[in-house]
C-alpha cells in the first residue's frame, strides 16, 4: 500500500464503506460523521445484513472507493453511539490514508441476466446476488448437462446493456423448485475495468435499498 493524495484522505457522509477486521470476512456499512478525529459509521453488517460489534479498542480498517481508486484508513474502534434510529459505531483514526490493494469483495442482491456455459451447452437464468468476485445464480436445469463443484465455465452477464463474459468457477450447487439450479460462481481473470464496474454496481445497489429501508 501507498500514501493517497490529498483530497482523498477520509470518506465523506454518506458513503458506502468496507470494514475489515481481524477473522472475519469484510462488513458492509455507511459515513455518519467525517473528520480526521473521528469517523461515525452505521454499525458493521455482515453479509446476511447481521449487526456485528467488535471489541473496545480493537483494530480495523475502514476501505472506500475514491475518486481513482480504493482507499484505506486504519481505526480504532471506540464505542457504540444509541438513541437514533439506528446503533453508531465511533471510530479513532490511527494512521494516515493510503491506497488499497484489491481483496473479499462485498455483495449485493441484484438481478441480471446470465449465460452460464458448459461444455453441455449453455444454461440461461438471473443473477440472485453479484460482487466483483463472484456470483450467485439461478439458471435452467437441462437434462444431460451436468455442474459440478470445481467446473470452470464461461459466465455472460448484461451490465449496463454490455455483455461481459469471463470464466469462472462453480463453488457450490443447489437445487431449486421448478427445474432449477443455484449455482455460487468465483470469478476468474475479470478484468480490474469490469471488477470496478460491478463495484460501483453493487454500491449503487446497496445505496438504493438503504433509501428503501430494505435489508
Amino acid at each position: 500500500m501507498t500514501a493517497a493524495g490529498s483530497g482523498s484522505d477520509l470518506p465523506e457522509v454518506n458513503t458506502v464503506v468496507d470494514l475489515e477486521v481481524a477473522h472475519a470476512a469484510p462488513l458492509i456499512s455507511w459515513v455518519r460523521e467525517s473528520s480526521s478525529e473521528q469517523l461515525v459509521l452505521v454499525a458493521g453488517q455482515d453479509d446476511e445484513r447481521r449487526p456485528v460489534r467488535p471489541a473496545a479498542n480493537e483494530a480495523l480498517t475502514v476501505v472506500w472507493k475514491g475518486p481513482d481508486g480504493l482507499r484505506a484508513l486504519p481505526g480504532e474502534f471506540l464505542a457504540v453511539r444509541l438513541g437514533g434510529p439506528e446503533p453508531l459505531w465511533e471510530v479513532r483514526p490511527t494512521g494516515p490514508t493510503v491506497r488499497a490493494q484489491r481483496r473479499d469483495a462485498v455483495r449485493s442482491p441484484l438481478v441480471l441476466p446470465v449465460c452460464v456455459t458448459l461444455p453441455g451447452g449453455e444454461l440461461t437464468g438471473a443473477t440472485l446476488d453479484l460482487s466483483e468476485g463472484g456470483c450467485r445464480c439461478a439458471v435452467e436445469a437441462r437434462a444431460g448437462v451436468r455442474i459440478g463443484v470445481g467446473t470452470i465455465v464461461t459466465v455472460g452477464l448484461e451490465l449496463g446493456g454490455e455483455l461481459v463474459r469471463t470464466e469462472a468457477e462453480v463453488v457450490r450447487t443447489l437445487p431449486l423448485a421448478g427445474e432449477r439450479t443455484q449455482l455460487s460462481l468465483r470469478f476468474i481473470g475479470l478484468g480490474e475495468r469490469h471488477e470496478d464496474r460491478i463495484r460501483a454496481l453493487v454500491f449503487a445497489e446497496l445505496r438504493e435499498r438503504r433509501r428503501r429501508g430494505l435489508p
